[in-house]
């Protein structure tokens, strides 16, 4: 099927996942690149809204990571951040015309690692991992943890908040998790200071939650009772009980590499993040 969106045409290959408001395709430009497509499941102002919000949040949030990456880069010999990695790049957001009952689409591109040998085309949302022959360890689960935990400290230095739920997570492989990327960007929250503990802790909550979900669907694993038990302490406890224990999402990240770091040895190391 072809889409036609202002002066682009789209060549709609496969379906990836279905949200609430809109449905997830891929589909390839007219140089052959593969892209992402989002498109509302009407054109309601209510689901058009929600693919608007989510355009506007994520070329708010590649202002961000630019502007971090180039600070970084000046004070660190070149080298990246990488926050762009963790969310989508709009490349086009529009209405479409009558044949597609005037919907609300977004065309989105994805970063990959350039060392990776896979393509979008291999993300899957993280929601199906335990359904299929797939299988996470708990070494993979936790880079992953430690991959939304990098996200998490990008997202609340600027201000921004956002649950994590299996629903939402695109990863590649199937076989190698290379990179993970969010990609409903409709219900973060923008807050005008620091966000309010409550919110903070919520998303670290959801994150420990969607990691211990992975966690439970693999048969037959033994977990290592201290990372457990850290992942457990993030998803169960109270908000209060967390806010006593951590000041902000930095400080989650550090403890949880800490940990990592005494259990695996310095393979797994703190990712970059902001510097306090």
């Amino acid at each position: 099927m072809n889409l036609k969106l202002g002066d682009h045409t789209y060549v709609v290959t496969k379906p990836v996942a279905e949200m609430e408001a809109f449905k997830v395709y891929l589909c390839k430009d007219a140089d052959g690149n593969l892209l992402f497509l989002q498109i509302a499941k009407d054109n309601s102002a209510e689901n058009s809204a929600i693919l608007e919000k989510s355009a506007y949040t994520l070329r708010e949030l590649q202002r961000y990571a630019d502007q971090i990456e180039q600070v970084h880069s000046e004070n660190n010999s070149g080298k990246t951040v990488g926050y762009d990695r963790f969310f989508p790049q709009v490349v086009q957001s529009e209405r479409a015309g009558e044949d597609q009952g005037n919907r609300m689409v977004n065309i989105l591109s994805i970063k990959m690692d350039p060392r990776d040998p896979t393509g979008i085309d291999s993300m899957i949302p993280l929601a199906k991992i335990p359904a299929s022959s797939q299988k996470v360890d708990e070494k993979t689960s936790a880079w992953i943890m430690g991959r939304f935990l990098k996200l998490l400290a990008f997202l609340h230095h600027v201000g921004i908040g956002i649950d994590i739920t299996p629903e939402n997570v695109l990863l590649s492989g199937p076989e190698q998790y290379h990179n993970i990327v969010l990609f409903d960007w409709s219900k973060a929250l923008f807050a005008n200071m620091s966000l309010l503990p409550a919110s903070w802790i919520g998303n670290v909550r959801s994150a420990a939650q969607t990691t211990l979900q992975l966690l439970d669907a693999a048969e037959g694993s033994s977990p290592t009772p201290e990372y457990d038990a850290f992942l457990t302490m993030l998803a169960r406890k109270t908000f209060v009980e967390l806010s006593k224990h951590f000041g902000d999402s930095h400080e989650v990240h550090r403890e949880f590499y800490e940990l990592i770091g005494r259990l695996w040895g310095s393979n797994y190391h703190p990712m970059t993040i902001i510097p306090k």
